[in-house]
């Protein structure tokens, strides 16, 4: 396969899919998973996926009954391998827009699915991950647009963590007149080594936002974890 793609293959909610993945393209991972299980669409909804990379989470929306996808992306290299996607796993009800965010979209939806950056980091670095320094930065962000481009009683999925301040994203789906709760969640085991190799002196931030009480990391058995969420709003007002 050119543009030294490979397939890897991927099973949500008992459907069994196919993506097509290299190494400029966000790769469908555990937390892609828990969110893709995690959601609720009912069939004819008009959803939004925002920050679709790959299209795992607009592929899975359109099998359990979308009828209109809106599919949010700001980095140009995941183009081809979305279409790609959907092309092979039989999915036309999409359509791609360039956008930071919900900026250039102004539809109403009955469902928005947000699996963004959520890094909390001292400066800005590898911008597709960073989120700001208590990575909350595109979560709020995403809150806040979506309170306007959602029906009322429609629904908002936002990834988050225990590393990734949760009082404030809390406090901010209040807000915007939401409902919220974590519907879903799953540890991810890391180590200092680990975290560093991933951006220098992350480990040393984790530690300085859970001293602030802004993050919260565990120990079990001398191993470190902290906790990846499924946040679900449901719009008021």
């Amino acid at each position: 396969m050119s543009d030294n793609y490979k397939i890897i293959k991927r099973e949500y909610q008992g459907i069994k899919l196919k993506f097509v993945v290299n190494e400029s393209t966000y790769k469908p991972d555990k937390f892609t998973r828990l969110m893709a299980n995690s959601i609720n669409i009912n069939k004819g909804n008009h959803v939004c996926d925002v920050g679709t990379g790959s299209g795992a989470l607009t592929i899975v929306a359109s099998k359990l009954g979308a009828k209109r996808i809106v599919s949010i992306e700001i980095d140009e290299k995941t183009e081809k391998p979305f279409l790609k996607n959907c092309k092979m796993n039989t999915v036309k009800n999409v359509r791609l827009v360039k956008s930071d965010l919900l900026t250039n979209v102004k539809s109403k939806f009955d469902v928005i699915i947000a699996n963004l950056p959520q890094i909390p980091y001292f400066k800005k670095e590898k911008p597709l991950t960073y989120g700001g320094w208590d990575g909350t930065k595109h979560l709020c962000k995403a809150i806040k647009q979506a309170s306007s481009r959602l029906k009322k009683g429609g629904e908002l999925y936002l990834n988050g963590a225990s590393i990734t301040n949760k009082d404030k994203i809390i406090k901010t789906f209040s807000k915007y007149e939401f409902k919220a709760e974590v519907i879903g969640k799953s540890k991810t085991y890391f180590t200092k080594e680990l975290a560093n190799k991933t951006l220098p002196l992350l480990f040393e931030h984790f530690m300085r936002l859970q001293s602030e009480g802004t993050a919260k990391i565990y120990k079990d058995k001398n191993r470190l974890y902290y906790y990846f969420f499924v946040y679900k709003g449901i719009k008021g007002g």
